[in-house]
């Protein structure tokens, strides 16, 4: 009963969130992909497969090596 709880007042809480409130009532993103869309998230999937990432940690160095 104590995580039950807590969890409702955690849901509780985020209604009074106008961010938060305003993103929920949203309306759904109904459009279809554009081409370009489509093939950017292939170039990304290639990528991915291919290992070609930068890990997160090393992101957060190179952004705070620019400052």
């Amino acid at each position: 009963m104590p995580t039950a709880r807590r969890f409702l007042e955690y849901l509780r809480d985020m209604g009074s969130d106008p961010v938060y409130r305003a993103l929920m009532s949203a309306p759904v993103d109904d459009e279809p992909e554009t081409p370009e869309e489509i093939a950017a998230v292939n170039v990304a999937k290639a990528q991915l497969a291919h290992g070609e990432v930068v890990a997160w940690a090393d992101v957060k160095r190179q952004i705070k090596g620019r400052r």
